[in-house]
């Protein structure tokens, strides 16, 4: 990642703790309470690669194609890697939507679902 990138996951980190607590984001980011004052606070030892990475992917929002609405990549992955909802029609118009979108084909073109972190077996 850049160095623009880790400054954008930071402050998309600050303004999710600042709505919720610290506790709340290190639970979803699989990270300390520790590791994620230190992160803010420009004290963490170790690359800021891995912990920006999962803060794109779980807290970043950007906004759907298909809706207008704001989402997170963790979002748009569940729905675009779901099997067809066929007992709701507009689930289903959206779950078809997500097969022909830019963002959504990063999932569907992986081996891993779209998730960098998981070592492929080889």
């Amino acid at each position: 990642m850049t160095a623009v990138e880790i400054e954008r996951a930071i402050e998309i980190l600050r303004r999710e703790v600042a709505l919720t607590s610290y506790r709340k984001v290190a639970e979803r980011l699989g990270y300390s309470i520790t590791a994620i004052s230190m992160a803010l606070n420009g004290k963490y030892g170790a690359s800021m690669d891995k912990m920006a990475a999962a803060v794109m992917q779980m807290i970043a929002r950007f906004p759907c194609p298909h809706t207008g609405a704001e989402i997170s990549q963790e979002k748009c992955k569940a729905t675009c890697t779901a099997k067809a909802p066929t007992h709701n029609p507009m689930a289903m118009r959206q779950w078809r939507y997500c097969k022909t979108c830019q963002q959504g084909h990063k999932f569907l073109n992986s081996k891993n679902g779209g998730n960098e972190n998981v070592a492929s077996n080889q």
